[in-house]
């Protein structure tokens, strides 16, 4: 109940200070290519339910058959203030609002996108899935994240 209180609390205070800078930040989004200013994602979270992850866009908006895919790590789908907002976290920020919601903590493991964690984690079924325990590939601790499933 304090770990909530304390996300609630934070998360709040957070939105309402860099609410200024949000603004500038969705503006600037806007204005470095085409698209919408917020990216959204289906993740898995806890206990295996699904919620609507909200970034800044950092890429370019794909079209048909490239839809869904992923930036592979070489970064020619990122825009160049998309390269601003990663180095920075900034385009982690409209998660707050996630937070207060509930979806999402401040601290805690990383919501997943599904079809990864039911490609590449080692749980036999991934209703099962529960982000406090270990059950993935030492690849997601040792390499650094770059937008892809490890090979």
């Amino acid at each position: 109940m304090l770990k909530r209180t304390l996300d609630i609390v934070v998360a709040l205070v957070g939105l309402n200070v860099l609410l200024p800078a949000l603004a500038i930040v969705a503006v600037l989004v806007r204005r470095s290519s085409p698209g919408p200013v917020l990216f959204r994602q289906t993740r898995m979270g806890f206990q295996g339910k699904d919620f609507t992850l909200f970034k800044f866009r950092t890429m370019t908006v794909r079209s048909g058959s490239e839809k869904g895919a992923f930036d592979v790590g070489d970064g020619s789908l990122v825009t160049r203030f998309g390269r601003f907002l990663r180095a920075t976290k900034l385009d982690e920020l409209p998660q707050l609002w996630k937070v207060i919601r509930g979806a999402m903590a401040l601290v805690g493991p990383r919501p997943e996108v599904r079809q990864w964690v039911e490609d590449y984690y080692l749980t036999a079924d991934a209703n099962d899935f529960n982000p406090n325990q270990f059950y993935f590939r030492l690849v997601f601790v040792r390499e650094p994240y770059d937008g892809a499933p490890p090979d």
